[in-house]
């Protein structure tokens, strides 16, 4: 009797030191982004793939093809939705433009990778591009209500 308990307490001495060593080394190790800024699970599984935009229509140097200039200057103070930004999400939404096409449009993967790896989140947030694609996000789950 006395040697299953003596084991007993053993045994549960060492499951309790191992998941606390391991929950420690993972806490040390991880350093994930917010939830709030990823996109999916497949960029996140294309991480390493560089710079391979194989789906990608438009850079974000080419025009648009609806016409428009574009609203996202890097001295704007404010990043909400003007009625020119909201024309440009109806036209968007039109064509069938998803929220992962204007993420690929501004190439938001680049800019997240280089947050991932600096830990600058502030910045790719402060991003006007990133500003919109969150926009339009928003926009398109309105939609949805």
């Amino acid at each position: 009797m006395r040697v299953s308990s003596i084991l007993l307490a053993a045994a549960a001495t060492l499951v309790a030191t191992v998941n606390s060593t391991s929950a420690t080394a993972t806490f040390v190790q991880t350093k994930l982004p917010p939830a709030d800024v990823v996109k999916s699970g497949n960029t996140l599984q294309n991480m390493g793939a560089g710079n391979r935009y194989l789906r990608s229509r438009n850079n974000v140097d080419e025009a648009d093809d609806d016409g428009e200039e574009e609203i996202d200057s890097d001295d704007e103070e404010e990043r909400t939705v003007t009625d020119k930004m909201l024309n440009q999400f109806k036209k968007w939404h039109a064509r069938g433009d998803t929220a992962d096409d204007v993420y690929d449009k501004y190439m938001l993967a680049s800019h997240m990778r280089k947050a991932y790896h600096t830990g600058n989140w502030a910045a790719y947030k402060a991003n006007p591009k990133y500003q919109k694609y969150i926009n339009y996000v928003e926009y398109l789950n309105n939609l949805k209500k």
